[in-house]
Parts: C-alpha cells; structure tokens; sequence
C-alpha cells in the first residue's frame, strides 16, 4: 500500500500524504525494496549462466563427438557458477594430457600444453594407467596418464580470450570459437556490471 501512494507523498506539496505514513513502514518499505533487489541480482545471475551455457552447448556438443578423432579439440568453454562468490563465470580450459613411463617416470613431449595457459590455475582432473605405443616403436609400454586443466586466461580490460590459444585446434573448433566466444565476452561484461550494482547495494544496506 505504502508504494502505491509513493508517488502522492513526492510531491513537495503533499504535507499530509506524508504526515500519514510513519518511520517505520518507510522504514519497512526500503527493507523491502533492498531485498527485492538482491533477488533479482541472483536470479540475473541465473539467467546469465544459463544463457553462457546454452551458447556454449553446441560447442561441447561437438568436442564429444570429436573427442576420439583427428579432430579432436583440446580446449572447450567452461561455464560454472562460483560457489566462492554466488557468480557464474565464463572462461575456456584447456586439457592437458601428459604422460609418463610407469617404469622410468620420465614424460613425453606433450603437444597441446600450451606457454601461454594460467599455469596458477591448474588441477589434476583424472589419472589412469594404460599401454601406449609411439609411433615407429614395435611394441606397447605401460604409461601413467594424467589429465590436467589449466584456465586460459581473459583479457582484464576487454574480458575477451585471444584466439591465439586456438592456433593448434582443428579448424572447426577456431570457427565455433569465433561464434562462442562474443556472446561470452557480452555476458563477462554484463557479470562484471551486475558485481558492481551488488556491491552498492552491500554499501547502501550499511548506510
């Protein structure tokens, strides 16, 4: 009731609209609003990670097809929600797949670990043993498999990924990237906005 007769009370004129309505109900109806705006600070959150994730399945969809080919891609999107901060992030990781002699521990070259990965912002995924063979060898040795993620890192003030990180993905990969990746970097930018209005609105309920 006190919001429908908002409007009235704002006119400088209208003493006794305002004379009717106490502290406490204002009071009541700021609280109200405050906790109306949280709401929908998270129930934005919400639709953004499941507008990343959506732009993201084709995407996905396509490196499990490919995921035993020639073709196979190295590096998918990765949209999550932070459980540390409530906010969905948008990033691409990489696989890293090393592998080690079980007998001597010494590791082969790896191909797709890349210099330029967040080498801060890596963990181990799985480990397995297997029988591998390299190519000209006459017979199968047994390996440690270890797979690894390392985030690619984004670009703080345009909060997009080079495609630089795609130079030794198949080409379909680089081509779904280029169609990924802005619609992740529009929903970055929106994330990052929407932190800020939450952090005012932390501020503004200490006031």
């Amino acid at each position: 009731m006190i919001l429908e007769n908002l409007a009235k009370a704002a006119d400088p004129k209208a003493c006794e609209e305002r004379a009717e309505l106490t502290n406490a109900e204002l009071a009541e109806a700021v609280q109200h609003e405050f906790q109306a705006l949280q709401k929908s600070v998270s129930n934005l959150r919400l639709l953004f990670l499941v507008q990343g994730l959506k732009a993201s399945d084709p995407y996905v969809a396509m490196v499990k097809d490919n995921l035993y080919g020639q073709e196979a891609a190295h590096i998918a999107p990765r949209v999550r929600m932070d459980k540390r901060y409530n906010t969905p992030s948008f990033y691409w990781e990489r696989t890293i797949r090393r592998i080690h002699d079980a007998s001597t521990g010494k590791q082969e070259k790896n191909k797709n670990e890349s210099p330029s990965d967040n080498k801060t912002k890596r963990k181990q995924i799985r480990q397995y043993n297997a029988y591998y063979a390299k190519k000209g060898e006459t017979g199968k040795r047994e390996v440690t498999v270890t797979l690894i993620s390392a985030h690619i890192p984004v670009n703080k003030k345009t909060l997009a990924t080079s495609d630089s990180h795609f130079d030794t993905e198949p080409e379909w990969a680089k081509a779904a990237f280029s169609v990924v990746e802005p619609e992740l970097v529009a929903l970055r930018r929106k994330s990052k906005l929407l932190s800020s209005i939450h952090r005012f609105y932390v501020q503004l309920t200490k006031v």
